[in-house]
């Protein structure tokens, strides 16, 4: 999936003060960013992308942006959120 906020609509975002920005907004803008970068690193497993997105969105906004402009840092996080998710389904 092709992000449909597009780089200038991000790149607006990430200029924003934090405490304007529509919180909705914004995540659904980074999430369809991170979604693709995610995806690409765990391509062989295609249920995990949308799941590890949703746990990363859970973050607070300025974070995410970011993780938006660091993709070592992004990969970090994605695999913290799936050790987590990990032991969470390790419980049930």
């Amino acid at each position: 999936p092709r992000p449909q906020g597009g780089a200038n609509e991000l790149e607006d975002l990430a200029k924003m003060p934090i405490g304007d920005l529509d919180p909705l907004r914004a995540r659904q803008l980074i999430g369809e960013h991170i979604f693709p970068r995610i995806q690409s690193l765990y391509a062989d497993q295609p249920n995990i992308p949308g799941k590890l997105t949703g746990m990363l969105l859970e973050m607070e906004i300025a974070e995410l942006l970011h993780l938006l402009e660091d993709k070592d840092m992004l990969a970090e996080r994605a695999r913290d959120a799936r050790r987590v998710r990990g032991r969470d389904r390790g419980h049930r």
